[in-house]
């Protein structure tokens, strides 16, 4: 309606007001009956960032600020937007240079002198004690900042995404197809193999999916830096997102097919499953030999929403992967963009509204998580998250699809 370049100015922007609505639209805060006591003129149809710290910190400082006397201790609950301009406001820092590193289920604590003076954030979460991105990294990755010594790293797990594959090369929509790799997509997974071993990363165990691609990815991974002796489990709750009807269609097919907003629908939707392949189809993963052995009510229906595959990798992650870890084990996955997209949202406590922050693995800069255990709940917590012979810019530019973007 407006235009994504448009939108993302509106939203990425300090001082610039979004088309605001008149006070005869019902989404007019002056025509909801929560604010039937507060002036007209004082409501807003619209608001930059720099105008909702206009009403946030003044309401901070004249009443929650006053009460933290006495070793008193306050809950606040509120919004990103607004959480971030007070952040910036105790923390003496631009809101737009601040990540509001708040979730709906890990508190992130401010501690405060007894004449109000901010000393120290830290945060409850499972993941990690410190959250927070410097300036120049908002808005790239989630990369959190590194708790410090008192935390002592136990396991470690490096992920790549599967090379390059003959329905990649021909701009399909792959899913659960079993699509074998294409020369390209060989000298990938060897080049990311020959970067762990001039780094001497030796692996205790290989996870991957039973799907043809990412098998033979963790193998020439591993032959090229010397890991052949890692036992490799290989598991379909690791398989890729299943598209449904979009399985083996280019876009411009999809789109010709199916629409171009239904198909945006599907593909870029946190839980909108996609229009699902019949029992009759053989895109459907009954119609597979590969999961004979799986009961068909723990198969996706013939097609999956980003939810639903956080919902099959993240209980695999914790019952499999994540002992191995907590034994101190050193750990490879090798698998495909949409399901580690998914489970990163889980290991980094991703919210749907923040999706689109999680940036998608690369086939060629091996991205390594360093984990230790949280002295809050005895869990995993990432305590480092680096790129192997890549800086950040560069890592991130590696993960990028054929058409430049980070989510195809």
């Amino acid at each position: 309606m407006y235009g994504e370049a448009r939108v993302k100015h509106w939203r990425g922007s300090d001082d610039v007001l979004p088309e605001c609505v008149d006070k005869t639209d019902p989404r007019h805060p002056a025509n909801d009956r929560l604010y039937k006591d507060v002036p007209p003129e004082e409501l807003p149809g619209g608001e930059s960032l720099t105008i909702t710290a206009a009403r946030v910190i003044p309401y901070w400082t004249k009443t929650i600020l006053p009460l933290l006397t006495g070793q008193k201790s306050i809950l606040v609950v509120a919004h990103r937007d607004s959480l971030r301009v007070l952040f910036g406001h105790i923390e003496g820092t631009e809101a737009s240079s601040v990540f509001d590193g708040t979730s709906q289920t890990a508190p992130l604590c401010f501690d405060f002198s007894d004449d109000g003076t901010f000393v120290k954030r830290y945060s409850l979460s499972t993941l990690s004690p410190e959250l927070g991105l410097s300036p120049s990294r908002l808005g790239l990755t989630r990369f959190h900042n590194q708790p410090g010594s008192q935390y002592k790293k136990i396991g470690e797990v490096v992920f790549l995404r599967h090379g390059e594959s003959e329905c990649n090369l021909k701009e399909q929509f792959t899913g659960w197809e079993d699509s074998g790799m294409t020369p390209k997509g060989v000298m990938q997974a060897k080049k990311a193999g020959r970067f762990l071993k001039d780094h001497n990363f030796k692996f205790d165990v290989v996870f991957t999916s039973v799907l043809s691609r990412a098998i033979e990815s963790a193998t020439y991974i591993c032959e090229e830096s010397n890991n052949t002796h890692a036992p490799v489990v290989k598991h379909w709750c690791l398989n890729a997102r299943h598209p449904g009807v979009l399985q083996g269609l280019t876009k411009h097919q999809a789109i010709v097919l199916y629409g171009k907003e239904k198909v945006n629908i599907w593909r870029g939707s946190y839980d909108v499953m996609p229009e699902c392949v019949g029992l009759d189809d053989v895109r459907h993963p009954v119609n597979n030999p590969l999961y004979a052995g799986i009961p068909k009510s723990e198969l996706p229906p013939g097609g999956e929403s980003l939810a639903r595959t956080v919902d099959r990798i993240v209980p695999y992650w914790r019952k499999c992967i994540a002992p191995r870890i907590m034994s101190g084990e050193s750990v490879l996955v090798v698998g495909h963009k949409n399901s580690l997209k998914a489970l990163f949202m889980y290991l980094e406590d991703t919210s749907e509204h923040d999706m689109f922050d999680v940036k998608p693995v690369s086939t060629t800069a091996p991205l390594v998580m360093e984990f230790g255990v949280c002295e809050f709940s005895g869990r995993l917590m990432i305590l480092r998250k680096y790129f192997v012979k890549h800086t950040l810019e560069e890592g991130l530019a590696q993960s990028r699809c054929m058409d430049g973007s980070f989510h195809k």
